[in-house]
């Protein structure tokens, strides 16, 4: 997970998809790409915590957008892959 939105990405967003989707941050492949993952609250109230920068996580989500470089997400579901210490 990578967390804050570069300018150009939050350029992209508009109030509606924030309202629709929750709030958005940044997130990261396992191949580097970086990609818009809109968080809405149901998701992470039904989840294991929070979600945590620097951390590996599997991700389930649907594609809100499309009409840019790359999709924009909405989370509907994740799992922590980081090891526990």
């Amino acid at each position: 997970m990578s967390g804050a939105l570069d300018p150009e990405a939050a350029a992209r967003i508009d109030p509606e998809q924030l309202r629709l989707y929750g709030s958005a941050i940044a997130v990261r492949d396992t191949a580097g790409e970086a990609y818009t993952l809109f968080v809405p609250p149901v998701a992470t109230s039904v989840a294991q915590g929070p979600l945590v920068a620097g951390r590996s996580y599997q991700i389930v989500a649907r594609v809100v957008e499309n009409g840019g470089e790359k999709p924009m997400l909405a989370l509907m579901s994740y799992d922590d892959l980081t090891p526990l210490p």
